[in-house]
C-alpha cells in the first residue's frame, strides 16, 4: 500500500505516538513510532514538552510559534498562558466578581429528628451553617464542647397544646380581661411586631378592643378570634409571667380560625390575619416547622383574597387598602423569615414595583432584595457574576433610600421611644436594620468560606488586605455586618423593658456569631475585635433566654463556641510566641529552659533567619509593592460603602492591620478546602 500523503497523515502526538497512540513505545517529539514508520506514515509532533515546560515556568513568555497550519498548538497554549495570568493579583481598587468564585457550600441535606423522621434545611438556614462552624472547630481545635455537643435545633421546645373547654359541643372562651389591661397587651404587642406583624393601627385596635369587651356574650366569629391572638401575643411578648394567660387565648383564637376555615366564609380578610397571627405566636415560642405549616394557609388565604394583586386597589375603601396593604406586608416578612433562617423555598412572589420613588417602603423592597437573594443564588447551583453584582446594587441603594421610607412603614427614625414612664428600644428600627445586615451575611458568607478554603494559594495570597481580591473583600464585609448587626443591639443590655421575645432579633444575633466564628478560624481575629462582640452577643441572648427557648439554645452553642474560639487564639499565640523565641534565640542565645522551646536553635534550617525575620514591616511591604493591598486606611470604608452600602457601618479599621507587629510568615491563615471536611 503506498504512503498517504503529507497533508493527510500529519497526527498529533500526545507523549505518544499520534497514529496508534501505542505508548508501550514513546514517541520522541520528532518521529512517530517504528511501527507508524514501516507503515510509511509521516508524523509531526504538535506538543512539544519542552515548549510546555516553558509556558508553565514562565508566564510572560510568548506564544510559541509554529507553523501556520499549527493553530491547535497556538490556541493551547494562549489557554495556559490566559491560567497562568489568572493567578495575578487585581489591580483595580474596586472589586470585580468575575476574578473569584465563591466556594461552593455543602449541598443541604435531610436532618433526623429525634421524634423519628427526617426534616429539610437549605443551604441559607442556620443549622446548615451551625454544621460548617463546628467542621471547622473539629480540625482547628479538635474535641471540645462546641464540636462534641449533639445541638439540634429543629427539636423545639415540649409542646403544650391545651385543648379549649367546652359545654355541649359549644367552645367555651377564657374570661377576657378589663379594657386597661387589654389596652396593655395589644401596646406590647403593636411594640413587638413594629415594623411587619403590626396589622392594624393603635387606635382602630383600641376602638375595637373597647367594643368587644362591652359586649361580654360575643359571637363566635372572626372578629372574636382575632382579638384573641392578638392578646395572646401582647401577653407572650410582655415582661410579666402570663404565659398560661396567653397559651389559653391562643388557644381559642386557633380553635376559632380552624372552625371559620372548614365553614363557608374561609376567604375572607379575617382568617388570612387569624393565620398570620398563628403564625407569630408559634415563632415566638420556638415552633418554627408549625409556624412554616401554618404560614401555608395564611398565603393561601392571602392568594384568594387577591392580596397579591395591585390592580384590585381602586376597588375597596381607602381603610380597606390599607388593611389588604399591611397584611400582605405581615405575610412576605413572615415567608422571607422563614424560608431563610429553615432554608426553604418562597410561597409568595412580589409583582409589584417595590422601588418607586412615591409610597416608598423599606421593608417591602427588602422583602424584594431577599426573594432575589433566595431564588437566584440558594436556590441555584451555580450563581452568575451578574445577578451577584446586581443584589450588590440594589441592597447599596436601598441602604441610601431607607430613611425616606421610615414614615410609610410606621417606624420613627430615634433610636428609643417614649412608653409612659420608660424609654425603650426602637424595635421597629431594630427589625428593618437586622434585615439589612443580614441579606448582606447572607449574599457574602460564602466568601468568608473562601477565605479560610484557600489552602491552593500563596501565604501572600491567603493574607487578607483591604481592597485587593473581590471575595476577600466580601469576606469582610460578612464580618462587619455580623458585628455591625450586634452593635444595632446593645441598647437591649440597658433598655429598662424589653420583649420576652423578639425571633428576628435573635436569630440576627446567633447569625452573626456564626460568622464570628468562622472568622476566628480564618485568623481574622488579629484585625478585627471578635472575641468582645462574641462577649457581648451572649450578653443580649441571656437577655431572652428565660422565656425563648430558642434563644436558650442560641446561647448555649454561642458560649461554647466563644470557648473554642478562644482556645484557637491561644494555640495560635503560643505557636507564634515559640516561633519568636526560637529565632531570637538563633541571634543571642538563650539560658536555662528557653533552649527547649519552640524550634530550638538545632532545627533551624539554614537561611531560615533570614526568611522568617524580614526587616520590613507590612506597611513597608505594601509601600514598595504596588497592588491592591495598598489601599489607604482613609479609603476603606468608602471602598466598603460602595460595595454593599451602609447605614450605620462604620469603616473597617485597617490601620493596626498595616502595622501589624507580626511577623509575615506567622500571619498565615487557617485554610481548610470544604471539600475535606468531615461529615457530621
Amino acid at each position: 500500500m503506498a504512503p498517504s500523503t503529507a497533508s493527510s497523515t500529519r497526527r498529533r502526538c500526545n507523549n505518544a505516538c499520534g497514529n496508534c497512540k501505542r505508548r508501550k513505545e514513546r514517541c520522541d517529539g520528532v518521529k512517530p513510532c517504528q511501527r507508524c514508520r514501516a507503515r510509511g506514515v509521516k508524523h509531526e509532533c504538535h506538543f512539544s514538552a519542552p515548549v510546555l515546560r516553558r509556558v508553565v515556568l514562565d508566564s510572560g513568555a510568548e506564544a510559541y510559534e509554529a507553523p501556520d497550519r499549527d493553530t491547535w498548538n497556538k490556541d493551547r497554549l494562549s489557554l495556559i498562558l490566559g491560567r497562568s495570568s489568572d493567578k495575578a493579583p487585581a489591580t483595580a481598587n474596586a472589586p470585580n466578581l468575575k476574578q473569584h468564585k465563591p466556594q461552593i457550600t455543602p449541598l443541604p441535606r435531610p436532618w433526623k429528628r429525634s421524634e423519628g423522621g427526617f426534616i429539610y434545611f437549605g443551604g441559607s438556614s442556620a443549622s446548615s451553617l451551625l454544621q460548617n462552624v463546628r467542621h471547622l472547630a473539629k480540625i482547628a481545635v479538635g474535641d471540645c464542647p462546641f464540636v462534641s455537643s449533639s445541638y439540634n435545633l429543629s427539636a423545639g421546645p415540649p409542646v403544650d397544646e391545651r385543648l379549649p373547654s367546652t359545654i355541649r359541643g359549644r367552645l367555651v372562651a377564657p374570661s377576657k380581661p378589663d379594657i386597661v389591661r387589654a389596652k396593655s397587651l395589644a401596646k406590647w404587642y403593636l411594640y413587638s411586631t413594629a415594623c411587619f406583624g403590626a396589622l392594624f393601627d393603635e387606635s382602630f385596635l383600641i376602638y375595637e378592643l373597647s367594643a368587644w369587651l362591652s359586649h361580654p356574650d360575643g359571637k363566635q366569629d372572626g372578629v372574636t378570634s382575632r382579638l384573641f391572638l392578638i392578646l395572646a401575643l401582647g401577653a407572650q411578648t410582655c415582661p410579666e409571667e402570663n404565659d398560661i394567660v396567653a397559651q389559653e387565648y391562643y388557644t381559642y383564637g386557633r380553635a376559632l380560625t380552624v372552625l371559620d376555615t372548614i365553614g363557608d366564609s374561609s376567604a375572607v380578610l379575617e382568617t388570612a390575619q387569624c393565620y398570620t397571627l398563628i403564625t407569630m405566636y408559634l415563632i415566638n415560642a420556638s415552633r418554627l416547622n408549625a409556624a412554616f405549616i401554618h404560614l401555608g394557609q395564611a398565603v393561601r388565604a392571602a392568594h384568594s383574597l387577591g392580596l397579591h394583586r395591585t390592580d384590585l386597589g381602586a376597588d375597596f375603601t381607602p381603610f380597606e387598602r390599607n388593611a389588604r396593604e399591611t397584611l400582605w406586608k405581615a405575610i412576605r416578612v413572615l415567608d422571607v423569615y422563614l424560608s431563610a433562617t429553615l432554608g426553604r423555598p418562597l410561597a409568595t412572589c412580589e409583582s409589584r414595583q417595590t422601588d418607586m420613588t412615591t409610597n416608598y417602603s423599606p421593608t417591602v423592597d427588602m422583602c424584594m432584595i431577599y426573594e432575589s437573594l433566595l431564588t437566584e443564588v440558594y436556590a441555584k447551583s451555580s450563581t452568575c457574576d451578574e445577578i451577584l453584582q446586581q443584589i450588590i446594587d440594589r441592597n447599596r441603594q436601598w441602604a441610601a433610600r431607607f430613611p425616606s421610607g421610615l414614615q410609610n412603614d410606621g417606624v420613627c427614625a430615634s433610636e428609643q421611644i417614649e412608653s409612659g414612664d420608660h424609654f425603650l428600644p426602637n424595635v421597629g428600627l431594630f427589625h428593618i436594620k437586622q434585615a439589612f445586615y443580614g441579606v448582606t451575611i447572607l449574599l457574602t458568607q460564602s466568601h468568608l468560606a473562601g477565605i479560610v478554603s484557600a489552602s491552593t494559594q500563596s501565604p501572600d495570597h491567603r493574607r487578607v488586605y483591604p481592597g485587593s481580591q473581590s471575595s476577600q473583600m466580601l469576606g469582610l464585609a460578612c464580618v462587619q455586618s455580623a458585628i455591625d448587626s450586634i452593635e444595632l443591639f446593645r441598647s437591649l443590655l440597658v433598655a429598662d423593658q424589653a420583649p420576652k421575645h423578639l425571633p428576628l432579633v435573635t436569630n440576627s444575633i446567633f447569625y452573626a456569631v456564626l460568622v464570628l466564628g468562622m472568622a476566628t478560624f480564618s485568623d481574622l481575629y488579629a484585625t478585627l475585635p471578635i472575641d468582645e462582640h462574641l462577649g457581648t452577643a451572649c450578653k443580649l441572648l441571656s437577655v431572652f433566654d428565660k422565656h425563648d427557648w430558642l434563644s436558650r439554645q442560641y446561647l448555649g452553642i454561642s458560649e461554647d463556641l466563644s470557648a473554642a474560639c478562644k482556645t484557637y487564639t491561644e494555640k495560635k499565640l503560643q505557636n507564634e510566641l515559640n516561633t519568636r523565641r526560637a529565632l531570637v534565640s538563633e541571634i543571642f542565645g538563650a539560658v536555662g529552659s528557653n533552649q527547649d522551646v519552640g524550634l530550638g536553635q538545632a532545627n533551624l534550617e539554614p537561611g531560615m533567619f533570614e526568611k522568617k525575620c524580614p526587616s520590613v514591616s507590612i506597611r513597608e511591604e505594601v509601600g514598595q509593592n504596588p497592588s491592591p493591598a495598598a489601599t489607604l486606611p482613609d479609603q476603606v470604608g468608602t471602598s466598603m460603602d460602595l460595595v454593599i452600602g451602609s447605614l450605620t457601618i462604620d469603616p473597617l479599621e485597617f490601620s493596626d492591620f498595616l502595622e501589624d507587629p507580626f511577623l509575615i510568615d506567622t500571619q498565615d491563615h487557617f485554610v481548610l478546602p470544604i471539600s475535606s471536611l468531615p461529615t457530621q
